[in-house]
């Protein structure tokens, strides 16, 4: 299987994906075996520091495997990054980041319904 990650203008995104869309993003085509299923934004915190989301298309979520999320925990560091940080308020997702700690995730805490957590390149 592969996975590619290809950058996307800005505008596409908002056009077509608003609720995904912020000015402070960029944002790249989640592509398995060159079929898009998803998009992948990051927004930089500090020079080394970036906060990533993630959507995926709903008829590809059947799509999405372990590979998929260590690529895409991965997919910071070959930009620079050398810390990523994940919010979500979705039990499930908490769920399984908190399996992830082989992979560098780390939970950081709850505030406001929103669960934070950290990925450091260990993997």
């Amino acid at each position: 299987m592969q996975i590619n990650f290809i950058k996307v203008h800005p505008e596409e995104v908002r056009i077509n994906f608003p609720e995904f869309y912020a000015p402070q993003k960029a944002f790249f085509e989640i592509n398995k075996d060159y079929k898009p299923i998803g998009f992948f934004g990051i927004k930089k915190v500090s020079d080394k520091v970036g906060e990533i989301s993630v959507y995926f298309n709903e008829q590809d979520r059947k799509e999405i495997t372990k590979s998929i999320a260590i690529a895409c925990l991965k997919f910071p560091f070959t930009l620079g990054f050398s810390k990523v940080l994940i919010s979500t308020e979705l039990q499930k997702m908490k769920r399984f980041l908190k399996k992830m700690t082989k992979f560098g995730v780390k939970y950081l805490t709850e505030h406001n319904n929103m669960h934070w957590f950290e990925v450091n390149y260990e993997f």
